[in-house]
């Protein structure tokens, strides 16, 4: 897969920097709301009321 990167923009010149600095926002974007919506998934109410207790004396 890298070697694909390597000859779309050195080689052939078919991607430019900046077409990534276009993309790049969208692109975190767009995988920010995957992991936290993963993340939401497989989380359990009763381990998120256990560790906000240790954390509170600890921020308090």
């Amino acid at each position: 897969m890298c070697l694909l990167g390597v000859l779309v923009s050195l080689v052939f010149h078919l991607v430019t920097p900046a077409y990534f600095g276009a993309v790049g926002p969208i692109f975190t974007t767009v995988t920010l709301i995957v992991i936290l919506f993963e993340t939401g998934i497989g989380l359990r109410l009763r381990d998120l009321v256990r560790t906000m207790q240790p954390a509170q004396s600890v921020t308090g």
